[in-house]
């Protein structure tokens, strides 16, 4: 299976929140070969650290995440967004996952439960580590 990490499951290991140690087990079970995450996801994590005066937390990040796929759309994948926006009431960010998800066959592990109208839907690390 391949995974695409939404943002906030990063932001659980970042930020030592409720789900940490779930998060910090699924990342060392599944091979980091499986692992994907949007450069949106990238940008926003970034942008999120800094917002919270942790910008150094940022450095760590790109150490981790440096072993892992990133993944870009393209310009004429974004087209899908707002058909993706309207058809499942997602959030633009949450969208462009979606996208992304679809276009390169991936699971999306997220706590964001907005995923759970589309026909993909979501599976948090949890989830994935009770099928392993």
């Amino acid at each position: 299976m391949r995974y695409l990490l939404d943002a906030n499951i990063i932001l659980e290991v970042m930020t030592g929140g409720k789900h940490y140690a779930a998060v910090k087990s699924f990342l060392e079970k599944v091979s980091e070969l499986d692992l994907y995450i949007t450069w949106y996801s990238v940008f926003s994590i970034g942008i999120l650290l800094n917002r919270h005066g942790l910008t150094g937390e940022f450095i760590k990040f790109l150490r981790y995440a440096e072993t892992i796929n990133v993944i870009l759309l393209r310009m004429r994948d974004l087209y899908e967004i707002p058909k993706v926006i309207s058809e499942y009431n997602l959030d633009f960010d949450d969208a462009y996952q979606y996208v992304a998800a679809e276009k390169y066959n991936l699971i999306i592990v997220s706590y964001d439960s907005d995923f759970k109208r589309t026909p993909c839907g979501r599976k948090t690390p949890e989830e994935i580590l009770n099928e392993l």
